[in-house]
């Protein structure tokens, strides 16, 4: 799914999402993010926090085959074959905040995706 959703709870990115523990922050990129409702501070840098999952986290090789997956997914973050319009920066910090949704979040930031997936593409 991507563009705009209808219901952006029903995104896969979004499935940990809980309206209990949860708030949807988005952002003047329309880049939306989970955070958590108990560190919401308005104009806080908090907001920008990923949430941590009470779900399982992936480690190791199960963590960098679902990386590899998720970017794979992603055409516009490594195939510079495509139009510019579908590799715009914006796109592409959306498409790595996905990927840290799916993985997540927590310790598995959008910095620490990109970093990663640099990694393992160079290794």
């Amino acid at each position: 799914m991507r563009g705009t959703c209808s219901n952006i709870e029903a995104h896969e990115c979004f499935r940990n999402y809980n309206e209990d523990l949860h708030l949807l922050q988005v952002d003047n990129d329309h880049m939306a993010r989970m955070i958590p409702r108990n560190t919401y501070e308005e104009n806080s840098t908090l907001n920008t926090e990923v949430v941590s999952s009470k779900y399982p986290k992936y480690s190791g090789d199960a963590a960098n085959e679902l990386l590899i997956e998720l970017v794979q997914a992603r055409p516009s973050l490594w195939n510079h074959t495509l139009p510019l319009q579908e590799r715009t920066n914006i796109k592409k910090d959306a498409l790595w905040a996905e990927i840290s949704n799916e993985m997540g979040g927590g310790d598995m930031t959008v910095k620490w995706v990109k970093e990663h997936w640099k990694y393992l593409r160079d290794a």
